[in-house]
């Protein structure tokens, strides 16, 4: 006779359960599961001050990244010194995440995005949406990079959220 835990009850190939855990049934387990997994997200949440910290990119997207912005001429106009880039005509890259934050609140600022990472994404993909100050006479404006894979936009993004 096979060897059977003290309350479990044999079922086919594996032990069920013991009968107290079946009282308690699968929609209060589930409920319970789903009320932990909130407190545990709150209490994270408001122990840092109610902001999560964004978690770095994985260095892989961020070298993928630096290669897609060498390979696509990116550091001709964009001075980015992560990519060794010094660029000649359009804003630095340098810092882009907070200047992207600084011009998402600009009251001339007519896009559609609301993250910093949305905002990077419009600038590659629709920059005449908003034309960043003092650049707007520059004979060489920026085109409209639509030809990026989205694997290949998430990488330019994460190299340009770095600090």
């Amino acid at each position: 006779m096979p060897n059977v835990e003290r309350g479990a009850i044999r079922a086919g190939a594996g032990i069920a359960a013991p009968a107290r855990w079946r009282l308690l049934g699968a929609t209060t387990l589930v409920a319970t599961t789903l009320v932990a997994a909130l407190v545990l997200g709150a209490s994270i949440a408001l122990g840092s001050g109610g902001a999560v910290a964004p978690s770095p990119a994985d260095s892989e997207d961020v070298s993928y990244g630096v290669e897609i912005y060498l390979g696509s001429y990116c550091g001709a106009c964009h001075s980015l010194t992560s990519a060794g880039t010094t660029g000649a005509f359009g804003p630095t890259h340098d810092d882009a995440r907070s200047r992207a934050e600084e011009r998402l609140s600009d009251p001339n600022y007519r896009g559609r995005a609301t993250t910093i990472a949305e905002y990077l994404r419009e600038s590659i993909v629709e920059p005449a949406i908003y034309v960043v100050p003092g650049y707007a006479a520059t004979p060489h404006a920026m085109p409209a990079y639509t030809n990026f894979s989205e694997r290949e936009l998430a990488a330019l993004i994460d190299l340009l959220m770095q600090p």
